[in-house]
Protein backbone atom coordinates (compact mmCIF):
# COMPACT_ATOMS: atom_id res chain seq x y z
CA UNK A 1 0.00 0.00 0.00
CA UNK A 2 2.82 2.37 0.73
CA UNK A 3 4.20 1.67 -2.32
CA UNK A 4 0.92 1.93 -4.40
CA UNK A 5 -1.39 4.51 -2.39
CA UNK A 6 -3.97 3.86 -5.61
CA UNK A 7 -4.75 -0.02 -4.20
CA UNK A 8 -5.24 0.96 -0.63
CA UNK A 9 -9.16 1.23 -1.38
CA UNK A 10 -8.80 -2.52 -3.38
CA UNK A 11 -7.11 -4.57 -0.36
CA UNK A 12 -10.06 -2.17 2.41
CA UNK A 13 -12.66 -4.02 0.30
CA UNK A 14 -11.37 -7.09 -0.23
CA UNK A 15 -10.89 -7.38 3.28
CA UNK A 16 -14.27 -6.11 4.47
CA UNK A 17 -15.73 -8.80 1.95
CA UNK A 18 -13.80 -11.68 3.12
CA UNK A 19 -15.16 -10.88 7.06
CA UNK A 20 -18.44 -10.42 5.06
CA UNK A 21 -17.97 -13.81 4.08
CA UNK A 22 -17.28 -15.22 7.12
CA UNK A 23 -20.22 -13.91 8.60
CA UNK A 24 -22.62 -14.71 5.99
CA UNK A 25 -21.41 -18.50 6.85
CA UNK A 26 -22.49 -17.78 10.19
CA UNK A 27 -26.02 -16.58 9.21
CA UNK A 28 -25.27 -13.23 10.38
CA UNK A 29 -25.12 -9.58 7.99
CA UNK A 30 -25.17 -6.70 9.05
CA UNK A 31 -24.75 -3.16 7.31
CA UNK A 32 -22.96 -1.04 9.63
CA UNK A 33 -20.13 -2.63 11.83
CA UNK A 34 -20.69 -0.72 14.86
CA UNK A 35 -24.23 -2.79 15.04
CA UNK A 36 -21.76 -5.85 15.85
CA UNK A 37 -20.73 -4.13 19.21
CA UNK A 38 -23.99 -2.93 20.14
CA UNK A 39 -25.32 -6.71 20.01
CA UNK A 40 -22.47 -7.69 22.05
CA UNK A 41 -23.47 -5.91 24.76
CA UNK A 42 -27.45 -6.94 24.70
CA UNK A 43 -28.63 -8.50 28.45
CA UNK A 44 -32.14 -8.42 27.09
CA UNK A 45 -34.25 -9.32 24.06
CA UNK A 46 -37.95 -8.59 24.26
CA UNK A 47 -40.21 -10.04 21.19
CA UNK A 48 -43.57 -9.64 19.98
CA UNK A 49 -45.53 -12.97 19.98
CA UNK A 50 -48.13 -13.11 17.51
CA UNK A 51 -46.27 -13.06 13.77
CA UNK A 52 -42.83 -13.11 15.43
CA UNK A 53 -42.62 -16.07 17.94
CA UNK A 54 -45.76 -17.88 16.39
CA UNK A 55 -46.65 -18.10 12.48
CA UNK A 56 -48.87 -15.57 12.26
CA UNK A 57 -51.25 -18.07 10.74
CA UNK A 58 -54.86 -17.48 13.21
CA UNK A 59 -57.19 -20.49 12.50
CA UNK A 60 -60.86 -20.39 14.89
CA UNK A 61 -61.01 -23.96 16.52
CA UNK A 62 -64.00 -24.04 18.80
CA UNK A 63 -66.70 -21.47 18.86
CA UNK A 64 -69.23 -21.34 21.82
CA UNK A 65 -72.34 -18.98 22.00
CA UNK A 66 -73.98 -17.54 24.61
CA UNK A 67 -76.46 -20.17 25.26
CA UNK A 68 -73.53 -22.49 26.33
CA UNK A 69 -73.30 -24.58 23.29
CA UNK A 70 -70.07 -26.04 21.72
CA UNK A 71 -68.52 -26.27 18.53
CA UNK A 72 -65.80 -27.28 16.60
CA UNK A 73 -63.54 -26.48 13.74
CA UNK A 74 -61.95 -27.89 11.07
CA UNK A 75 -60.26 -27.22 7.50
CA UNK A 76 -63.70 -27.08 5.89
CA UNK A 77 -66.87 -27.35 8.52
CA UNK A 78 -68.23 -26.72 11.81
CA UNK A 79 -69.70 -29.31 14.54
CA UNK A 80 -71.31 -29.22 17.41
CA UNK A 81 -70.10 -31.95 20.32
CA UNK A 82 -71.86 -34.97 18.96
CA UNK A 83 -69.53 -34.46 15.54
CA UNK A 84 -72.75 -33.44 13.46
CA UNK A 85 -72.27 -30.34 10.87
CA UNK A 86 -73.41 -27.54 11.91
CA UNK A 87 -76.05 -25.80 9.94
CA UNK A 88 -75.98 -22.12 10.31
CA UNK A 89 -79.27 -21.42 8.89
CA UNK A 90 -80.83 -23.15 11.17
CA UNK A 91 -79.25 -22.54 14.03
CA UNK A 92 -80.04 -18.80 15.01
CA UNK A 93 -77.21 -18.77 18.27
CA UNK A 94 -74.46 -20.18 15.76
CA UNK A 95 -75.52 -17.48 12.65
CA UNK A 96 -75.94 -14.42 15.16
CA UNK A 97 -71.93 -15.29 16.58
CA UNK A 98 -70.79 -15.94 13.27
CA UNK A 99 -72.66 -12.87 11.75
CA UNK A 100 -71.19 -10.62 14.44
CA UNK A 101 -67.42 -11.55 13.79
CA UNK A 102 -67.82 -11.11 9.93
CA UNK A 103 -70.05 -8.08 10.14
CA UNK A 104 -67.16 -6.28 12.78
CA UNK A 105 -64.31 -7.07 10.42
CA UNK A 106 -62.19 -5.43 8.01
CA UNK A 107 -60.90 -8.66 6.16
CA UNK A 108 -62.07 -9.23 2.36
CA UNK A 109 -62.23 -12.83 0.39
CA UNK A 110 -60.54 -13.21 -2.54
CA UNK A 111 -60.51 -16.07 -4.80
CA UNK A 112 -62.29 -17.79 -1.99
CA UNK A 113 -59.83 -16.88 0.89
CA UNK A 114 -59.77 -14.73 3.51
CA UNK A 115 -57.12 -11.57 3.22
CA UNK A 116 -56.20 -9.08 5.57
CA UNK A 117 -55.23 -9.10 9.54
CA UNK A 118 -54.92 -12.72 11.10
CA UNK A 119 -57.14 -12.22 13.60
CA UNK A 120 -59.93 -11.41 11.07
CA UNK A 121 -59.04 -13.20 8.44
CA UNK A 122 -59.36 -16.13 10.75
CA UNK A 123 -62.78 -15.27 11.97
CA UNK A 124 -63.60 -14.64 8.34
CA UNK A 125 -62.49 -18.32 7.14
CA UNK A 126 -65.31 -19.57 9.91
CA UNK A 127 -67.87 -17.36 8.14
CA UNK A 128 -66.95 -19.25 4.84
CA UNK A 129 -67.51 -22.72 6.96
CA UNK A 130 -70.57 -21.77 7.54
CA UNK A 131 -72.17 -21.21 4.20
CA UNK A 132 -72.14 -17.36 4.96
CA UNK A 133 -70.13 -16.45 1.82
CA UNK A 134 -70.85 -12.48 1.53
CA UNK A 135 -72.74 -11.77 3.90
CA UNK A 136 -70.37 -8.77 4.75
CA UNK A 137 -71.68 -7.11 1.76
CA UNK A 138 -75.02 -7.30 2.73
CA UNK A 139 -74.46 -4.55 5.31
CA UNK A 140 -73.80 -1.00 4.67
CA UNK A 141 -71.35 0.25 7.71
CA UNK A 142 -72.09 3.85 8.77
CA UNK A 143 -69.76 4.41 11.89
CA UNK A 144 -66.19 2.23 12.97
CA UNK A 145 -64.38 2.10 16.40
CA UNK A 146 -61.30 1.01 15.63
CA UNK A 147 -59.25 -1.31 17.39
CA UNK A 148 -56.89 -0.34 19.89
CA UNK A 149 -54.47 -1.61 22.48
CA UNK A 150 -55.96 0.42 25.07
CA UNK A 151 -59.16 -0.43 25.12
CA UNK A 152 -59.14 -4.00 22.85
CA UNK A 153 -62.01 -4.20 21.14
CA UNK A 154 -63.30 -3.20 17.85
CA UNK A 155 -67.41 -1.80 16.85
CA UNK A 156 -68.73 -1.14 13.76
CA UNK A 157 -72.04 0.70 13.31
CA UNK A 158 -74.32 -1.34 10.29
CA UNK A 159 -77.69 -2.14 8.96
CA UNK A 160 -78.63 -4.56 6.23
CA UNK A 161 -79.68 -3.70 2.99
CA UNK A 162 -83.30 -3.30 2.34
CA UNK A 163 -82.77 -6.21 -0.49
CA UNK A 164 -80.43 -8.81 0.48
CA UNK A 165 -79.03 -12.25 -0.77
CA UNK A 166 -79.95 -14.14 2.59
CA UNK A 167 -83.55 -12.74 2.55
CA UNK A 168 -83.29 -11.52 6.00
CA UNK A 169 -85.11 -8.74 6.97
CA UNK A 170 -83.84 -5.48 7.06
CA UNK A 171 -83.85 -4.01 10.33
CA UNK A 172 -82.51 -0.68 12.18
CA UNK A 173 -78.87 0.35 12.89
CA UNK A 174 -76.94 -2.23 15.21
CA UNK A 175 -74.00 -2.10 16.96
CA UNK A 176 -71.22 -5.12 16.62
CA UNK A 177 -68.71 -5.70 19.04
CA UNK A 178 -65.85 -8.07 18.51
CA UNK A 179 -62.17 -8.23 21.02
CA UNK A 180 -61.46 -9.34 24.90
CA UNK A 181 -63.64 -11.04 27.29
CA UNK A 182 -63.72 -8.83 29.96
CA UNK A 183 -63.84 -5.39 27.82
CA UNK A 184 -66.80 -6.69 25.80
CA UNK A 185 -68.25 -7.94 28.61
CA UNK A 186 -68.18 -4.57 29.96
CA UNK A 187 -70.41 -3.47 27.13
CA UNK A 188 -72.69 -6.26 27.46
CA UNK A 189 -76.28 -6.82 29.81
CA UNK A 190 -77.58 -9.29 28.12
CA UNK A 191 -77.03 -12.65 26.70
CA UNK A 192 -78.59 -13.33 22.62
CA UNK A 193 -81.73 -14.33 23.80
CA UNK A 194 -81.97 -11.18 25.96
CA UNK A 195 -81.77 -12.65 29.40
CA UNK A 196 -79.94 -10.71 31.50
CA UNK A 197 -76.22 -11.32 32.51
CA UNK A 198 -75.45 -11.90 36.12
CA UNK A 199 -72.70 -12.43 37.86
CA UNK A 200 -72.59 -16.04 37.20
CA UNK A 201 -72.97 -15.84 33.71
CA UNK A 202 -69.44 -13.43 33.84
CA UNK A 203 -67.69 -15.91 35.75
CA UNK A 204 -68.52 -18.83 33.82
CA UNK A 205 -67.13 -16.25 30.65
CA UNK A 206 -64.18 -15.38 32.55
CA UNK A 207 -63.52 -19.29 34.05
CA UNK A 208 -63.96 -20.81 30.47
CA UNK A 209 -61.39 -17.86 28.48
CA UNK A 210 -59.07 -18.66 30.93
CA UNK A 211 -59.42 -22.52 30.32
CA UNK A 212 -58.94 -21.66 26.22
CA UNK A 213 -56.25 -19.30 27.35
CA UNK A 214 -54.37 -22.42 29.21
CA UNK A 215 -54.86 -24.33 25.80
CA UNK A 216 -52.38 -21.55 24.32
CA UNK A 217 -55.97 -20.01 22.52
CA UNK A 218 -56.65 -16.60 21.53
CA UNK A 219 -59.95 -16.10 22.11
CA UNK A 220 -62.73 -13.23 21.38
CA UNK A 221 -65.69 -12.28 22.36
CA UNK A 222 -68.34 -10.86 19.95
CA UNK A 223 -71.68 -9.29 20.96
CA UNK A 224 -74.15 -6.66 19.65
CA UNK A 225 -77.05 -4.45 19.96
CA UNK A 226 -78.97 -1.19 19.62
CA UNK A 227 -76.70 0.96 21.63
CA UNK A 228 -72.60 0.62 22.36
CA UNK A 229 -73.37 -0.33 26.42
CA UNK A 230 -76.18 -1.78 26.32
CA UNK A 231 -75.33 -5.18 23.84
CA UNK A 232 -76.19 -8.54 24.09
CA UNK A 233 -73.53 -10.98 24.35
CA UNK A 234 -72.78 -13.70 21.08
CA UNK A 235 -70.08 -16.05 22.64
CA UNK A 236 -66.72 -16.38 21.59
CA UNK A 237 -64.40 -17.53 19.41
CA UNK A 238 -61.50 -19.29 20.04
CA UNK A 239 -58.22 -19.36 18.10
CA UNK A 240 -54.85 -21.27 17.74
CA UNK A 241 -51.41 -19.42 16.34
CA UNK A 242 -48.97 -22.32 16.73
CA UNK A 243 -44.96 -21.53 17.44
CA UNK A 244 -42.64 -21.52 14.46
CA UNK A 245 -40.19 -24.37 14.36
CA UNK A 246 -37.33 -22.04 14.84
CA UNK A 247 -38.28 -19.90 17.81
CA UNK A 248 -36.68 -22.49 20.50
CA UNK A 249 -33.47 -22.81 18.62
CA UNK A 250 -33.50 -18.90 18.57
CA UNK A 251 -34.20 -18.91 22.53
CA UNK A 252 -31.66 -21.44 23.41
CA UNK A 253 -28.46 -19.91 21.86
CA UNK A 254 -29.70 -16.57 23.29
CA UNK A 255 -30.18 -18.48 26.64
CA UNK A 256 -26.84 -20.13 26.30
CA UNK A 257 -25.04 -16.67 25.58
CA UNK A 258 -26.80 -14.67 29.05
CA UNK A 259 -29.27 -13.31 27.13
CA UNK A 260 -32.42 -13.38 28.97
CA UNK A 261 -35.70 -13.29 26.73
CA UNK A 262 -39.21 -11.48 27.38
CA UNK A 263 -42.52 -11.78 25.46
CA UNK A 264 -44.42 -9.01 24.73
CA UNK A 265 -48.21 -9.68 23.68
CA UNK A 266 -52.16 -7.78 24.18
CA UNK A 267 -52.64 -11.52 24.75
CA UNK A 268 -54.37 -13.10 28.07
CA UNK A 269 -51.75 -14.38 30.22
CA UNK A 270 -52.92 -17.45 29.98
CA UNK A 271 -52.80 -17.91 26.38
CA UNK A 272 -49.37 -16.04 26.76
CA UNK A 273 -47.77 -18.41 29.98
CA UNK A 274 -48.96 -21.68 27.56
CA UNK A 275 -46.95 -20.09 24.39
CA UNK A 276 -43.85 -19.64 26.43
CA UNK A 277 -43.85 -22.90 28.00
CA UNK A 278 -44.70 -24.53 23.90
CA UNK A 279 -41.15 -27.09 23.53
Amino acid sequence: VAAIPEGLPIVVTVTLALGVIRMARKHAIVKKLPIVETLGCVTVVCSDKTGTLTCNNMVVTELYTSDGRHFTCDHNNIYDDNGVLARCHGDDELTRLIEVGVVCNNAHVRDNKAMGHPTEAAILEVGLKAGLQGLADQFVRSEERAFSSEHKWMAVRSRLRSVNKFELPSNKQVWYMKGAVERVLAHCVSVSDGTPITAHHTQQLVNLAAHLGNKGLRVVAMAAGDELNQLSLAGVMAMWDPPRPEVQGSINTLMSGGVSVKMITGDAMETAVTIGKQD
